[in-house]
C-alpha cells in the first residue's frame, strides 16, 4: 500500500482491491490506508456501501464526492450533474471530469468499503473511472467480500486487475499476529492459556477484539508489566451469550433503542430514532450513550449513528420476531416518508413489510419505481413486481405498475421474464391502445434483439380496437426494425401493405418513419440518389412535437450515403459536427453513435490510428459475455479491420471473441457483420477452412447476402471475391462481381464504385487490364488509399503470374508506399516480403518511423499530449480539438503506451524536453 501511495505522490494512479471474509479487517485496512495517505499529503475521501442503500444510485460515490463533512467538491456542483434517465453515461463523464480536475490539483485516494453491496451506479463507476482516469494521481482502494460478489462485479474486478490493480486477499491471522493484537489491546504479552483461548476466534480480528474486551469486562484477565494472564478459561458473557442475552444485560430503554435502530439500517439520524420511539430526542441521550459504551453503536464523522459492525446490526435484528420486525419496518417507512425521505430510500422497508391491500405502500413503491427505473431497471422491476403482489385488482396504480414493470424487465435485459410478464399482464391491466403503446416502446429499445422487437410490433398489430394512428406507427416502425435486422424482403413486403394505412392515418411520426424506411431501402438497393431525395423529403415533414430526436435518423443514413458516393471528407466533417452537437447537448447515445461513424470514416480515409482512437473505447472488452449491441456491429467490424491492418494481435483476439459470440445469435444483419469480420481475419492468415466454416454457419442468411446490407462498405465486393476464391466458391465470386457492377450501373458517376467493379472483375478473371484500370480509377476519383493499395497489390500478383517482374515490382512498390503512409504495418510487412522475394529492398521514411517514443506519435496524439501537458482536462482538450472526451482519452492512452509512461507528470517532462531547442 505504501508503494501505491508513493506512486500517487509522484503523479501515477493505482488500484488496490482488498478481499476478505467478514471480520478479517477489510475496513480497518482501508482506514489505515486512508490515514497513511493523508499523512503523505493526499486528499483522502472514503465512503461505504450499505446493504439497505443499494437502491440509491451512486450512493457511496456521491457521499465521497459531495456529502462528507469536507466534501471533495462544492455541493453546488452536484446540482449541475446530469440526472435524466437516458444520461447515465453522461453523468459518469461529468464525474470523471470533476475528478480529473481535482487530481490535477493534488493526488487523491478514493476508498470504498463493502463493494459487494454497491448499487448499479457505483458498479458502473468502478468499471469506468479507473480506466478513464489512468495516468492521473488517483489511488482507488476497494474493499469487498469476494465470496458475495455478483458476476458483474467479479468481472469488473478482473478487468481492473488487467489494468494493473493489486489484489490483497486477507486470510485469518496467524498465531504471531494474534499475539500482537493481544499486546496492543492489553499492553502485555499473553500467557499460554490466554493465547490458546484467543486462538479460538479463528484469526478474525473482529472476533478477537470482541473476545478481549469481553474478558476485560468480566474481569477474566490479570495483567502486570510483563504478562497478561487468563484468570479463568471461559468465554466472556458478551461472546458466549447470544445477542438476545447481551441485550438483556442492558437497560430496557437501551435494549429497545438498539432493536429499533437495527430496523433503520446501517446508518441513521438521531431524529429518525426519536420519531420511531415517539420520544423527545433528549430522552434518548442515556440509552444511546449506553449503546456506545458497550460498543454496539458509534457516532460517524457526519454526525449520524451506526452500528460498530454490520454483523452486530444483523445479530440485533435477528432478536426480533418476524411479525414484530415487519411491523417496525412498516412503521419506519412511514416515519422516513414523514421526515421527507425520498420513496426510493424507504422502498426496501416497504418491500419487506407491506401486506396485500396496502394502497399507501403501493403508491409509494410506484414512486420509487419511477425514481429508480432510469438508474437500476432490474431493481426497479423487482420492486414493481412486489408492488403488484400487494396491489388489489381495483388499485388505481395497477395499470401504471404493469406498464412500467414490463418496460423495466426488458430494460434490465431480463428478456424471458419480460416476454412472460407482457403476455400475462398487459392485456389484463391495460386497454388495447395502452398495450399497443407499451409494445411500441419495447419495440423501440435498440438494446433488445430485433426478433423480440418485431414480435411486439406484430402482437400490437394483432390487437383489436387499436386506433389507425397507433397501427400506422407500428407498421412504420416494424418496417424500420426489419430493415435494420437485415430482413430486407420482409420489410419490402410490409412497406407495400403499410403505406395505405399510413396515408389514411395522417400521423406525422409514422409518415416520417416510413419515408426514412423508404430511403433506407433505396440505400440497401444501391439507389443512392433516390435515398438522398427521400431523406430531403423527410427533413421537410412537419414535426408536431418539435422533437429533434427525429433528425438523427436522417443524418445517420445521409452520412452512409455520402460515404458511399465518394464524399468522404464531407461525411467525416458531418460526423464530427454531429459528435460535437451531441456532446454539447448531453446526448450520450448520440455521442457513442457519432463517435463510431467518425471512426468508420477515418478508416475509409486510411487514418488508422485516429480511427482506432475513436472506435476502441466504444466496444467493451471486459464484459462477461463479450457482446455488443446490434447497432455497434459495424464499429466492431471496423475496429477488427484496423487491428488486421496494424497487426494488433490483442485487439484482433478481442474482436474475434466478440464476433464469435454475435455469430451464435442475433438477426441476419448482425450475424453477417460478425461472419464478415471472422472471414476477413481467417483470410488474413490464409485459413481457408475457417473461412468456409464461417460461411456455413451463416446458413440461410448467406443466401440473401454474405456481406452486411445496412451499414456496409460499398467497396467490399473485391474482398468478397478474394474470400470466395480462397474456398473455391466460384458462384459466390460471380455474385460479388455482379453486385459490384449493378451498384456501379445505378450510380455511374461514383468513381469508387467503378473502381470496385473493375477490381472485382479483375480478381475474378485474373485480368491484368481490369486490375490496372481499377488502380487508375482509384487514383483518379476516390480518396481511398487503402482500397487503391489493395488493388495495386492484386495487380502486382497478377503481373508476377504473367512473369512480368518489373511491372510487378512497380505495382507492389506503390502499394507499399500507400500502406506505410496509412500505418498499415501488417499489410506493409506482407508486401515488403513479396518484394524481398523478388530481390528488392525498399527503405521508406514513413515505414521506418518508429512506433514507439515521441516519433511514433500521430499528429492527433502530439496535439493531445501537448494540450494535456499544459494542464487541460480531457474535456477541455476535446473542446479545442472538436473531439469527444472519450477519443481524447484513447489518444492519451495510446501516447502513454508509446512513450512508456503511466502518469501525466512524466508526460509533462517529456513534452518540455521535446520542446527545448537542441
Amino acid at each position: 500500500m505504501s508503494e501505491k501511495i508513493a506512486a500517487a505522490r509522484r503523479g501515477s494512479g493505482g488500484i488496490v482491491l482488498i478481499d476478505g471474509r467478514p471480520g478479517l479487517g477489510k475496513t480497518r485496512m482501508l482506514e489505515e490506508a486512508a490515514a497513511m495517505a493523508a499523512r503523505h499529503g493526499l486528499r483522502v475521501r472514503v465512503g461505504a456501501n450499505l446493504p439497505d442503500e443499494q437502491t440509491i444510485y451512486m450512493g457511496a460515490l456521491t457521499e465521497v464526492l459531495f456529502d462528507e463533512p469536507k466534501p471533495l467538491f462544492d455541493r453546488s456542483a452536484r446540482g449541475s450533474l446530469e440526472t435524466r434517465p437516458e444520461q447515465r453515461f453522461l453523468l459518469l463523464e461529468q464525474i470523471e471530469a470533476l475528478l480529473e480536475r481535482a487530481a490535477l490539483d493534488a493526488p487523491l485516494l478514493l476508498g470504498f468499503d463493502d463493494m459487494q453491496w454497491s448499487d448499479s451506479g457505483c458498479r458502473a463507476a468502478i468499471r469506468t473511472l479507473p480506466r478513464a482516469l489512468g495516468g492521473l494521481p488517483i489511488l482507488f482502494v476497494l474493499a469487498f467480500r469476494g465470496s458475495d460478489l455478483s458476476p458483474e462485479l467479479r468481472d469488473a474486478f478482473v478487468g481492473l486487475e488487467r489494468l494493473g490493480a493489486v489484489r490483497l486477499t486477507l486470510e485469518p491471522l496467524n498465531s504471531a499476529a494474534v499475539t500482537e493484537i493481544i499486546r496492543d489491546v492489553l499492553g502485555a504479552k499473553p500467557d499460554a492459556a490466554l493465547l490458546e483461548l484467543v486462538n479460538g476466534a479463528h484469526g478474525s480480528p473482529f472476533l478477537i477484539t470482541e473476545l478481549l474486551y469481553g474478558l476485560i469486562e468480566d474481569g477474566l484477565i490479570r495483567t502486570d508489566s510483563r504478562q497478561a494472564q487468563l484468570v479463568e478459561a471461559r468465554l466472556p458473557a458478551r461472546v458466549h451469550s447470544t445477542m438476545r442475552d447481551r441485550l438483556h444485560r442492558l437497560s430496557p430503554q437501551a435494549r429497545q433503542t438498539a432493536q429499533v435502530a437495527s430496523i433503520l439500517g446501517g446508518r441513521f439520524s438521531f431524529s429518525w430514532l426519536a420519531a420511531m420511539l415517539d420520544q423527545p430526542p433528549s430522552t434518548l441521550l442515556g440509552p444511546v450513550d449506553e449503546l456506545v459504551s458497550v460498543d454496539l453503536l458509534m457516532t460517524r464523522v457526519d454526525g449520524q449513528l451506526a452500528f460498530r459492525h454490520e454483523l452486530l446490526r444483523e445479530a440485533v435484528l435477528d432478536t426480533l420476531p418476524g411479525t414484530t420486525r415487519r411491523a417496525l419496518q412498516r412503521q419506519a417507512a412511514d416515519v422516513l416518508m414523514d421526515k421527507g425521505a425520498p420513496p426510493l430510500e424507504v422502498a426496501g422497508l416497504l418491500t419487506a413489510s407491506a401486506e396485500r391491500g396496502d394502497q399507501a405502500a403501493v403508491a409509494a413503491m410506484l414512486r420509487a419505481v419511477e425514481q429508480l427505473g432510469s438508474d437500476d431497471p432490474g431493481a426497479a422491476a423487482d420492486l414493481g413486481q412486489r408492488a403488484l403482489e400487494l396491489a388489489p385488482p381495483d388499485d388505481p396504480n395497477r395499470g401504471s405498475l404493469v406498464a412500467r414493470t414490463a418496460l423495466l424487465l426488458y430494460a434490465a435485459d431480463r428478456t424471458a421474464e419480460g416476454q412472460a410478464f407482457a403476455s400475462s399482464a398487459l392485456g389484463a391491466a391495460l386497454t388495447a391502445e395502452e398495450e399497443a403503446q407499451i409494445r411500441l416502446s419495447i419495440a423501440q429499445m435498440y438494446t433488445l434483439d430485433a426478433d423480440i422487437r418485431v414480435a411486439h410490433g406484430r402482437d400490437a398489430l394483432d390487437l383489436s380496437d387499436v386506433s389507425v394512428d397507433m397501427r400506422a406507427r407500428h407498421l412504420a416502425w416494424l418496417s424500420h426494425i426489419l430493415l435494420g435486422a437485415g430482413r430486407v424482403e420482409d420489410a419490402r413486403e410490409l412497406m407495400e401493405q403499410a403505406q395505405p394505412v399510413i396515408d389514411s392515418a395522417n400521423d406525422h411520426w409514422a409518415s416520417f418513419r416510413m419515408v426514412v424506411a423508404t430511403a433506407t431501402l433505396d440505400f440497401v438497393d444501391g439507389r443512392y440518389a433516390s435515398a438522398l431525395a427521400h431523406l430531403q423529403h423527410a427533413a421537410r415533414l412537419p414535426d408536431p412535437a418539435n422533437n429533434r430526436r427525429l433528425d438523427p435518423a436522417i443524418e445517420v443514413l445521409r452520412n452512409d450515403v455520402l460515404a458511399s458516393t465518394d464524399r468522404l471528407d464531407e461525411a467525416l466533417q458531418a460526423a464530427g459536427e454531429r459528435l460535437q452537437a451531441a456532446t454539447r447537448d448531453r446526448q450520450s447515445y448520440a455521442v457513442r453513435a457519432w463517435e463510431q461513424y467518425r471512426g468508420r470514416r477515418l478508416l475509409q480515409l486510411a487514418r488508422l490510428a485516429d480511427a482506432a482512437a475513436a472506435l476502441e473505447g466504444t466496444i467493451e472488452d471486459d464484459s462477461a459475455s463479450l457482446t455488443v449491441r446490434g447497432a455497434d456491429a459495424p464499429a466492431l467490424v471496423a475496429l477488427g479491420r484496423i487491428a488486421l491492418h496494424t497487426g494488433e494481435t490483442r485487439l484482433t483476439d478481442i474482436c474475434r471473441a466478440i464476433a464469435t459470440t454475435m455469430l451464435d445469435a442475433g438477426p441476419p444483419e448482425v450475424r453477417r457483420q460478425a461472419a464478415w469480420l471472422l472471414m476477413l481475419q481467417a483470410l488474413a492468415v490464409s485459413d481457408a477452412t475457417t473461412v468456409a466454416d464461417t460461411l456455413d454457419l451463416l446458413g440461410d442468411d448467406a443466401r440473401a447476402s454474405v456481406l452486411p446490407q445496412i451499414r456496409y462498405d460499398p467497396l467490399d465486393e473485391p474482398q468478397l471475391v478474394r474470400v470466395a476464391l480462397a474456398i473455391g466458391a466460384e458462384h459466390l465470386a460471380d455474385g460479388a462481381v455482379e453486385a459490384a457492377e449493378h451498384r456501379h450501373a445505378l450510380n455511374p458517376g461514383v468513381g469508387s464504385l467503378a473502381a470496385a467493379a473493375a477490381h472485382a472483375r479483375g480478381l475474378r478473371t485474373g485480368d491484368i487490364v481490369e486490375l490496372a484500370n481499377a488502380t487508375a480509377l482509384f487514383e483518379q476519383t476516390t480518396p481511398r488509399p487503402m482500397a487503391r493499395a489493395s488493388a495495386l497489390e492484386d495487380l502486382g500478383r497478377a503481373h508476377l503470374q504473367a512473369q512480368q517482374r518489373d511491372e510487378a515490382i512497380a505495382a507492389l512498390g506503390t502499394a507499399l508506399e500507400l500502406y506505410a503512409a496509412s500505418g498499415a504495418t501488417w499489410d506493409e510487412g506482407r508486401v515488403r516480403g513479396r518484394l524481398r522475394e523478388l530481390g528488392v529492398r525498399r527503405r521508406l521514411a514513413s515505414s521506418t518511423r518508429s512506433t514507439e517514443g515521441w516519433s511514433g506519435l500521430t499528429t492527433a496524439e502530439v496535439t493531445v499530449v501537448e494540450l494535456v501537458s499544459q494542464g487541460l482536462t480531457n474535456r477541455e482538450v476535446a473542446t479545442q480539438m472538436f473531439l469527444s472526451p472519450h477519443t481524447v482519452s484513447m489518444h492519451l492512452r495510446h501516447a502513454f503506451t508509446k512513450l512508456g509512461i503511466n502518469s501525466r507528470v512524466e508526460l509533462a517532462r517529456i513534452v518540455v524536453a521535446h520542446q527545448q531547442p537542441d
